[in-house]
């Protein structure tokens, strides 16, 4: 089962990502393709669904679309994520601390969407705890 989800995300980011590479909205760095495929290759599931890797994978592709570009993906976006709307689907910036949040996905990646609905600091303990701080 989990070989088989992996194998269809993996498509479905290929052909995304062939897009946007296609049409200058990201950089495929073929230099460090094979430290993440060597990575992957020897990871079990557990390893694939905790993101260990990401990091090494992530570095692949790089995002060329400033806020407010055009884009068809997150993995476009400089720093921030793509806005699908009926308009024209743009890169927005994430939120900072402080900032309005509807969920983690609009939070800069240090910082989780708080029940109050504002950008905070991630906790640094395994515990639910969230500190809110006033930026």
């Amino acid at each position: 089962m989990c070989e088989n989800t992996m194998q269809e995300i993996s498509e479905l980011r290929a052909l995304a990502f062939a897009d946007s590479v296609a049409n200058h909205r990201m950089v495929f760095h073929a230099d460090r393709a094979q430290e993440c495929l060597d990575m992957l290759q020897n990871e079990s599931c557990d390893q694939w669904k905790s993101g260990a890797n990401e990091p090494a994978c992530n570095a692949v592709f790089e995002p060329r679309v400033a806020p407010s570009g055009a884009c068809t993906t997150d993995s476009d976006c400089i720093g921030g994520q793509c806005e699908f709307s009926s308009h024209g689907d743009v890169c927005i910036a994430l939120a900072s601390i402080g900032q309005h949040c509807h969920s983690q996905e609009d939070c800069a990646p240090d910082l989780t969407c708080a029940p109050s609905k504002s950008c905070v600091e991630r906790s640094n303990s395994d515990g639910p705890c969230v500190r809110e701080r006033v930026p």
